[in-house]
């Protein structure tokens, strides 16, 4: 157990003026920052920091005071190295001193060292510089101290500029060609850079003007030494690249092109034989930012090249192994890798194509250099008929982002092209190996489905001529019947069935297809007979309430019969204690019900927005180039021409909800609402309400109100029937249930009979 008298005899140590007690009082030291004496020592300082008083810190057995002291050790040290000394094991215990006091298991409390954090900042700029050889352990603080904000911020300006600038002079050192090739230098280059990113990263404010020069200078002496990419040492420069133009961009004008010209033949060079993903996708990061940062500078990225060097890196991706791409492949870290890569990859690919689309005429004088936009569009029309994956994904995030801006007879020329590709996917014998491929062919066909509306109640970006119209129209029925026909081979693949079905359940929202007759077959499948999903659910309920009834009246009855027994078995599972309920379910089993039992749909559905519904619609979000707070030109109506534009037309508009209704007769409607009023597992009792967590409960609650509010809006049940009334009951049931739970909860906590942890636990996510 530590006492004030030990940590005294550990600072008189240090404190002294001769070596050898100073070197005692180290040893001394570590002796308690380590093993099982540690804690007690350390909560023992934490406290006494704790109680001190402002300005009292400088004395006594506090954190502030040990580091203090540690410091002026350190300082003595390289006195004594001018004179003979060669070593400092005072620089390391600093060091692990530093790290025992942010360790808040250790401690137990946080921001220790908030009195002495500018000292130590001057400190170590102070040490690095006049002795190098300390750099090994003074990094590793340096590192430490800058991501806590509020040390970083009491470091004065000047301290953080001159520490910006002398380690990017030993990043240059570290990248110059006459620099040794040994191991340990090339260790040493790393944590320098891997310092510097740190700082760039973390500034105690803006970053000041004196500094920008330097580190403006630095990047481009630097890159004018590089002749290979030379693993983890560039990925971290370019991670220090990016970080600078990130935080720093808007404010260097075009000084941005000064550092492209310096990095790009690294880049052009390095692109595409490269096997690091880490240092791809920085490269592919760097390029969005110089997009963002030099909108105004067309001459910025010479696109010829980077056009030529994009397309090459697409192609050579074009027999990516399957389960690599999107959300929901092998959560291995390097399939995740190689995943995240490629989404990028597309993702920067769509904005520059669009970027050659958008501005075609070359620059004076570079005719013949640079690439027509011609040639752009037919080798994606072309990629698009090989069924090139990566073409095809980069096709889909360039209509889902731009495509209301892009030309419409291009548009169907593409939507051409990807029907032709769904059709040779679609008659290979490995259909399902080429999962992938097919995913990102439904998911393209889904954003033109999304432009080409011709649902007269949607706003369509695309104005389509009766020609045109007719022309599509016969794309989609020939998706309709390739996809219906080929739902058997999807059905043990849920990655492609449900996509599928997400697509033509749209288009029927859409009225896309006008013959779309599916058979009893269809409708036997596992997809829908045994816990069908979300987008299972969604087709049901577009299907049943636009198109109604198909062929024979009884077979139709026993489909929907059929289809409603599976939807309840969704909601009977909950009540066994086995949850399948999510955000996506409580608004699909209702309108799934509703839709097989009245031919009813409501807004939920019928909107345009109904696809955000669906997880993988939301991925498209975590792409960088949309998610950066930034945006190009043009992108948004902001520009000086869309602000001067007098419109006529009053902006408010009376948005209707949207319901639907499909023509069913009353003895079939009527066998089905009693099938459905007599089903038991809507209600749930006390005993069973408890073997339920919170979060269930939750989804429970809201699948009944909107099970209510379809029964209400489709006025297939009187508003005062038993039926309802019993929901109602049920419902309140339940949020009284969960009000109490929660009182419960709040008491326990109150009390300090649990803990916030295992009431989260308990209660559920």
């Amino acid at each position: 157990m530590a006492t004030a008298r030990d940590v005294e005899e550990v600072v008189q140590k240090l404190a002294s003026d001769r070596a050898r007690p100073r070197d005692e009082g180290v040893k001394l030291l570590g002796t308690w920052l380590q093993g099982d004496r540690a804690p007690t020592f350390c909560r023992l300082l934490a406290r006494n920091t704790a109680r001190a008083k402002p300005g009292h810190l400088a004395s006594g057995a506090t954190w502030p005071f040990l580091i203090t002291a540690l410091a002026k050790c350190v300082l003595a040290d390289i006195a004594a190295k001018r004179r003979g000394a060669t070593r400092s094991a005072a620089a390391g215990m600093l060091r692990a001193a530093v790290r025992c006091a942010e360790d808040a298991r250790l401690s137990g409390h946080s921001l220790l060292l908030v009195s002495v954090a500018k000292q130590l900042f001057s400190h170590i700029l102070e040490v690095i510089k006049d002795a190098p050889s300390f750099q090994l352990e003074y990094s590793p603080i340096l590192r430490q101290l800058l991501t806590v904000k509020e040390y970083r911020y009491q470091m004065k300006p000047r301290t953080y500029s001159n520490l910006v600038v002398l380690y990017m002079k030993k990043v240059a050192t570290g990248f110059d060609a006459n620099f040794s090739n040994q191991a340990s230098s090339k260790e040493e280059s790393f944590r320098c850079t891997w310092t510097l990113h740190v700082l760039l990263e973390n500034p105690p404010g803006d970053y000041p003007d004196t500094m920008r020069e330097e580190v403006l200078n630095g990047f481009c002496a630097i890159f004018s030494h590089i002749r290979r990419e030379d693993g983890k040492l560039t990925s971290k420069l370019m991670e220090c690249v990016n970080t600078f133009l990130l935080m720093d961009g808007p404010n260097l004008g075009d000084k941005s092109v000064e550092i492209h010209k310096a990095v790009q033949d690294f880049i052009l060079r390095s692109w595409l034989m490269t096997r690091d993903l880490r240092l791809k996708s920085l490269f592919i990061t760097y390029v969005k930012i110089q997009l963002k940062l030099a909108r105004a500078i067309p001459k910025v990225l010479e696109r010829k090249n980077l056009l030529g060097v994009i397309m090459d890196d697409l192609d050579q991706n074009v027999n990516t192994e399957a389960g690599l791409l999107w959300c929901e492949a092998s959560r291995d870290a390097k399939d995740v890798s190689l995943r995240c890569s490629l989404e990028e990859l597309m993702d920067l690919s769509a904005t520059i194509f669009y970027q050659a689309y958008k501005s075609p005429t070359p620059m004076r004088g570079d005719d013949e250099k640079k690439l027509k936009t011609e040639d752009v569009i037919s080798r994606i029309t072309n990629s698009l008929k090989k069924g090139s994956l990566c073409w095809i994904g980069t096709t889909c995030l360039l209509v889902h982002k731009y495509g209301y801006r892009v030309d419409k007879s291009l548009l169907i020329s593409w939507l051409q092209a990807c029907c032709q590709s769904l059709k040779s996917a679609l008659s290979k014998a490995n259909v399902i190996r080429s999962q992938d491929s097919l995913l990102w062919i439904i998911r393209a066909l889904k954003e033109f489905s999304a432009m080409f509306i011709v649902n007269t109640r949607e706003e369509s970006h695309c104005l389509l001529t009766k020609g045109e119209m007719s022309i599509v129209e016969g794309y989609w029925q020939d998706i309709w019947n390739s996809l219906i026909h080929a739902l058997p081979l999807f059905s043990p693949t849920a990655l492609v069935a449900d996509s599928a079905l997400n697509l033509l359940g749209g288009m029927i929202m859409r009225d896309q297809v006008h013959t779309s007759v599916v058979s009893e077959d269809t409708w036997n499948l596992q997809t829908f007979k045994q816990s069908p999903s979300p987008s299972a659910l969604y087709f049901i309920a577009c299907y049943f309430s636009r198109i109604g009834l198909q062929g024979d009246l009884s077979n139709s009855s026993l489909v929907r019969k059929n289809l409603l027994r599976s939807t309840l078995e969704l909601i009977q599972s909950v009540s066994k204690g086995s949850s399948l309920l999510n955000e996506q379910n409580v608004v699909m089993i209702p309108e799934a019900i509703f839709s097989i039992c009245a031919g009813f749909s409501s807004s939920a559905i019928n909107s345009a927005n109904a696809s955000q519904l669906f997880d993988e619609c939301k991925d498209f979000s975590k792409l960088l180039l949309e998610s950066e707070s930034w945006v190009i030109k043009d992108e948004l109506g902001y520009s000086v021409e869309a602000l001067s534009e007098i419109s006529t037309e009053s902006s408010t508009k009376v948005i209707s909800d949207k319901c639907n209704r499909a023509h069913l007769p009353g003895h079939i409607q009527q066998q089905l609402l009693d099938q459905l009023m007599e089903f038991e597992g809507f209600m749930a009792s006390n005993e069973q309400l408890e073997k339920v967590d919170l979060c269930t409960l939750v989804y429970r609650c809201s699948l009944l109100c909107n099970l209510i509010h379809c029964a209400l809006l489709s006025r297939a049940i009187e508003e005062n029937s038993l039926f309802l009334k019993e929901l109602f009951g049920h419902v309140t049931g339940i949020i009284k249930y969960m009000i109490s739970m929660v009182m419960k909860k709040h008491e326990e906590l109150s009390h300090g009979l649990t803990s916030v942890g295992s009431a989260f636990e308990t209660a559920g996510s």
